[in-house]
């Protein structure tokens, strides 16, 4: 079930854009909207991994 959360214009949304945007020269980052942030449950300080699956980017909890 996708997402759903209201844009800054009140608008109900699934998606968003964001920039990419480069810090120190090699290192990439975007930002994700608080709303998505507090629909996943995810808290300031937790892990997460990463990795490329074909043509996404996929983020999910750390597993010790």
């Amino acid at each position: 079930m996708p997402m759903m959360y209201y844009n800054r214009c009140m608008k109900k949304v699934v998606s968003d854009v964001r920039k990419l945007t480069v810090s120190g020269g090699k290192t990439y980052y975007i930002t994700i909207p608080y709303e998505m942030i507090r629909e996943l449950g995810w808290k300031k300080g937790e892990k997460k991994t990463i990795r490329l699956e074909e043509k996404r980017i996929v983020v999910e909890d750390w597993c010790s």
